[in-house]
């Protein structure tokens, strides 16, 4: 697993200022398909940028942030 790529690609999106707590399609937060990956560095990185984030929080599915990380290979 390429972490140092995926650290690269996390930067560029909290440089561009991009609004990490705003769920896509689904209702998924980034740090959520960062978690589904795997990425711990990225999910570290992008919690970080949340301070009033909510660990439980949950996708449409209800799947929390755990969920996400319990499916990734």
């Amino acid at each position: 697993m390429d972490t140092s790529y995926n650290t690269s690609v996390t930067n560029i999106i909290m440089w561009w200022q991009a609004q990490v707590d705003r769920p896509g399609s689904g209702g998924m937060l980034p740090v959520h398909v960062a978690a589904l990956h795997g990425r711990l560095d990225c999910c570290k990185k992008l919690i970080s940028a949340m301070p009033r984030f909510d660990i439980n929080c949950a996708d449409n599915s209800n799947r929390t942030l755990l969920h996400a990380a319990a499916c990734s290979r």
